[in-house]
C-alpha cells in the first residue's frame, strides 16, 4: 500500500496496512543533518519515506512541481483568521476584531476571496493535490480567543466556502489549532474539516 492510498483509508475511516507517519522539522535540525552526510538536494520527507508531502501555498504557485502518484500531496495555508494575525500579531488583530468588528469581519472576507483565487491558480495549472492543511491558531489552553457564537456568526461561512470547495474537488481539509478547541469541533465539521491537528493534551484536548 503507499502513502496516496495509506492516507485516504485513514481519512475514509477504514483500516490501512499501518499507521500514517509524518514529522515537521525545524530548519537548524535539517542544516545539522547535511551537515551529517544528507544527500545535497534530499529533503527528511523523501529520505525517511514520510507519508506526507506538504507543499506550501507560495511554493505551488510559483514553482514547478514535479508528480509523485505515490504520495499524498497536501496544499498548505493559513486560513482567514490566521493571515490577519500574521498581519497584524495576534494581540492587534484581537483589539482590531474588539474594537471594529464590521471592518475585521470585511478584512476576514478579503482574505477569504484571495486565498480561494489562489487556489484556483494553483488548481488551474493541473497540480492535483489530495490534502489541504489549514493553519489556524484559533484558541489557547482555556479555550477559543472569541466566543463561539463569534465564530459561528463571522468565520464558520468563509471557512464553509473555503473547506466545501476543496471537499468537492475530492480534497481532504486537515485543520491546524494548537490550545482547547472543543467548542467549535461541529461547526469544523460542518464546515468539512476531516482531520484536527493538534490534540494538544495540555489545552484539554486529550484524545
Amino acid at each position: 500500500m503507499n502513502s496516496k492510498e495509506r492516507i485516504g483509508k485513514i481519512l475514509n475511516f477504514q483500516t490501512p496496512d499501518r499507521i500514517g507517519i509524518y514529522d515537521h522539522f525545524l530548519g537548524s535540525t535539517v542544516e545539522s543533518w547535511k551537515a551529517d552526510g544528507l544527500p545535497k538536494n534530499t529533503r527528511p520527507e523523501d529520505y525517511f519515506n514520510l507519508d506526507l508531502d506538504i507543499v506550501k501555498l507560495e511554493d505551488a504557485l510559483t514553482c514547478d512541481l514535479t508528480t509523485d502518484d505515490d504520495k499524498f500531496r497536501v496544499l498548505s495555508f493559513s486560513e482567514p483568521f490566521q493571515r490577519l494575525c500574521e498581519v497584524f500579531g495576534r494581540e492587534d488583530a484581537l483589539r482590531k476584531l474588539a474594537r471594529d468588528p464590521k471592518e475585521f469581519k470585511a478584512s476576514l472576507e478579503n482574505e477569504t476571496n484571495s486565498l480561494l483565487g489562489s487556489i484556483e491558480k494553483i488548481l488551474n495549472k493541473g497540480i492535483v493535490f489530495d490534502g489541504a492543511w489549514a493553519w489556524g491558531d484559533i484558541a489557547y489552553s482555556k479555550g477559543l480567543f472569541f466566543s463561539p457564537s463569534w465564530y459561528k456568526d463571522n468565520l464558520l461561512g468563509l471557512h464553509k466556502k473555503i473547506f466545501r470547495s476543496l471537499s468537492s474537488k475530492n480534497i481532504f481539509v486537515f485543520f491546524h489549532s494548537e490550545g482547547n478547541m472543543h467548542d467549535v469541533i461541529p461547526s469544523l465539521l460542518e464546515a468539512g474539516v476531516r482531520a484536527l491537528h493538534p490534540l494538544e493534551e495540555e489545552g484539554g484536548m486529550d484524545i
